[in-house]
């Protein structure tokens, strides 16, 4: 099993500089996109869906629950909206802003429109001052694309791969603890020139206010390959990139 590398310390740098650089380095382009200003993020356009796919606790993760395809988008963003202001003793700010963005859906339209819905909802939180929001922000492509790339060209770049498609093809996991706050982005992807599939994960830890992106750390787990002989290579290739859980 491998072991995770914080992006974090000097001292780590110096002990481990490959990979102890890499994860400074994706936690340094990860933060510019967090830091964006609402508007400027595919938050609003994210959120919605992505949210049946977003699992929030308090004490740890359900690694085998599923996507909630039953749950309409503005129902599952509500959701989230909600678990996470309580999180922040902010229930009364989340019921305005959620009655408030309810009124798009009773337009005339035949099909809501369920990013002006989340828009909606965002800024009726409070925007980008809001710590809810800043959790949410967390949400979205541009905050993974870092970690895509790193495996393209670092960990798996002799071995191309895409996205597995399906409902828990992006599992997102977000644990509120009491000096932390924790968001793992999980993938699910497919091998193009071998037979077989893996996922990777980026965890990103933030200040409990939300104020500042404190470090992050990829892995990749869960390789399952036709070909065992090659996958125990592949392992031991990855050293300390890959987790197995």
């Amino acid at each position: 099993m491998g072991m995770g590398i914080s992006c974090t310390s000097s001292a780590n740098i110096k002990e481990q500089p490959t990979l102890s650089k890499q994860w400074f380095q994706l936690a340094k382009e990860i933060r510019p996109y967090w830091e964006e200003k609402l508007a400027m993020t595919p938050t609003c356009k994210d959120f919605p869906r992505l949210a049946s796919r977003i699992q929030i606790d308090t004490t740890t993760y359900d690694e085998k629950s599923k996507t909630n395809i039953e749950l309409k988008q503005h129902d599952a963003m509500n959701k989230i909206v909600r678990q996470l202001a309580s999180y922040f003793k902010l229930e009364e700010v989340a019921n305005g802003a959620i009655s408030s963005a309810g009124k798009i859906l009773h337009s005339k339209k035949v099909k809501p429109d369920y990013e002006k819905y989340s828009t909606e909802l965002l800024n009726g939180l409070g925007g980008d001052r809001s710590r809810v929001v800043r959790i949410i922000k967390s949400f979205h492509q541009n905050i993974i694309a870092g970690a895509i790339y790193n495996l393209k060209t670092q960990a798996l770049k002799d071995q191309e791969f895409q996205d597995s498609r399906g409902p828990d093809s992006w599992r997102i996991y977000v644990l509120l603890e009491k000096d932390t706050v924790k968001v793992k982005h999980r993938r699910k992807e497919l091998f193009m020139n071998i037979d077989g599939t893996f996922k990777w994960e980026l965890d990103i830890w933030f200040l409990t206010d939300m104020s500042k992106l404190r470090m992050c750390q990829l892995h990749i787990v869960d390789l399952a390959l036709g070909d065992k002989e090659y996958q125990k290579k592949l392992e031991k290739r990855l050293g300390q990139m890959y987790k197995s859980y």
